[in-house]
């Protein structure tokens, strides 16, 4: 069956791809992980796992959205390490690179983690070493030059038989932001949603850039929903995306 959609998922800070995990893996072991969560989340502090009623509507509710949709992943996670996740074989484009708005097309910079095992969430261009054991120099593109010469190819190739949509899923620690715009500048006919986290806007930026892009995006009519690897974000995100996308 011909599905009725195309949808281009780019997701900047892929990590281990835990979100699109929820996307696209075994229904069984995803409720198997749900168990797991929902027993767990009994003995801590804090919610972990989503209702059985929230969480069987999420199953219900991907089912169609996978039924209908056709999704191409394309992932910039500038991490090397993080490759070795299975999820990497089913992404359509992967680019081992960093996006950051700066002054050149290309240049190397200092990536920075949060400890040695530098396979860890957090590591940041945003933010100096603590010691060179703590860094990488990796390439970093600047996001619009990403947009003109990478991802309009990608667009080129199925923005034909039907109109293409965009969805973007950002967790990248703090240039959420510089992503957002250049992406929608690019492409604000085709982006119909974002996914993800923009709290490090704030953290890593400050209260001005967090409240700009919060104008931003209030103003160009962009939606925004919350996506983690914690299943209490799933079913609101899956009703965001079948909605956007049906």
């Amino acid at each position: 069956m011909k599905k009725k959609n195309k949808v281009l998922f780019i997701d900047v800070g892929t990590h281990e791809g835990q979100e699109i995990k929820a996307l696209t893996g075994s229904a069984l072991i995803l409720f198997l992980l749900f168990l797991k969560r929902y027993i767990i989340n009994f003995f801590t502090r804090g919610n972990i796992a989503p209702s059985f009623i929230d969480i069987l509507s999420f199953f219900s509710t991907r089912k169609k959205l996978i039924k209908n949709v056709d999704f191409c992943f394309v992932t910039i996670e500038p991490n090397w390490r993080n490759y070795d996740s299975n999820i990497y074989k089913k992404i359509d484009y992967a680019f081992c690179l960093g996006l950051q708005k700066i002054d050149n097309n290309f240049e190397f910079k200092n990536f920075s983690y949060k400890n040695t095992e530098k396979k860890c969430q957090g590591a940041s261009l945003l933010e100096k070493p603590s010691s060179s054991d703590l860094t990488d120099i990796i390439p970093v593109v600047d996001p619009d030059y990403f947009c003109e010469h990478i991802l309009q190819n990608i667009v080129n190739e199925y923005n034909y038989e039907f109109p293409l949509k965009i969805i973007l899923r950002l967790n990248c620690e703090g240039t959420e932001d510089e992503v957002i715009y250049s992406i929608n500048k690019k492409f604000s006919g085709l982006l119909v949603g974002i996914l993800g986290s923009l709290d490090d806007v704030k953290k890593k930026k400050g209260r001005k850039k967090a409240e700009v892009l919060d104008k931003y995006l209030n103003a160009n009519s962009i939606d925004f929903c919350r996506f983690s690897s914690n299943m209490i974000t799933w079913p609101k995100t899956i009703r965001f995306l079948h909605n956007k996308l049906n």
